[in-house]
């Protein structure tokens, strides 16, 4: 398998992540950070060059559409929206868009939903989302099947059935070409790679590259070069 940094990507793919900068610091400013009084109030955190990585691969692509499940706080699907070419974006998550949960906005405690914050981001893209239940999946799989360019899958990391089952879902919503995320593929602390590596020997036909990328632009002095996200292309 080949592996990259995330500066070598953007390079190759033509991607100006500074270009970038002010709006996804300010997406990551509201649902990136942990509660931490020793961080300031726009400071790049390590691990914040996710949602770079992920818009450059939209880019990349020329992708339309964006598939996630594990929406989290929202951050990749608010950094893909930005992307000019994509349409639509629907993601996924266990927890409810209206369930207040105790998080953190700018490096300081907050109690809030996904529906506060969503009403929080400042920029007009984010009416590309579509925020769906984990349980309405079986209601537009098959509707929508072979019907995005991009999937992201960042759920559960450490229950191999789970992760099994979200690339199911993603590989019958992707297209024949389209490309498929695994977050934190890892080699010890998750169950991503023995499920990714399942699949990419069932799936020969497939390629893929590991992407590294925690460290790479902020925080670089605990730079990584073994783990981040697997990108598996159809």
């Amino acid at each position: 398998m080949k592996k990259v940094d995330v500066i070598e990507f953007f390079e190759r793919t033509g991607y100006d992540w500074k270009k970038d900068l002010n709006k996804l610091s300010t997406i990551c400013h509201f649902t990136k950070t942990r509660d931490n009084p020793n961080k300031n109030e726009g400071e790049m955190s390590f691990g914040a060059e996710q949602c770079f990585f992920i818009k450059a691969v939209a880019n990349s692509i020329g992708a339309t559409n964006f598939f996630e499940i594990g929406t989290g706080r929202g951050t990749a699907c608010y950094a893909v929206a930005l992307e000019e070419s994509i349409e639509e974006v629907v993601t996924v998550d266990i927890i409810s868009h209206f369930q207040k949960k105790n998080e953190a906005i700018g490096y300081r405690a907050a109690v809030v939903s996904n529906h506060d914050l969503y009403e929080m981001i400042p920029f007009e893209e984010k009416e590309k989302i579509k925020f769906k239940h984990t349980s309405e999946v079986p209601f537009f799989i098959d509707e929508m099947e072979g019907e995005f360019d991009l999937a992201f899958i960042d759920g559960n990391h450490t229950d191999k059935l789970i992760i099994e089952n979200d690339f199911n879902i993603c590989n019958k919503l992707v297209r024949d070409g389209g490309v498929i995320l695994f977050d934190d593929y890892h080699p010890e602390k998750f169950a991503v790679k023995e499920v990714a590596d399942k699949v990419l020997k069932e799936n020969p036909d497939f390629k893929s590259e590991l992407v590294c990328f925690h460290g790479h632009l902020f925080d670089e002095e605990r730079k990584v070069e073994n783990y981040g996200i697997l990108v598996v292309t159809k």
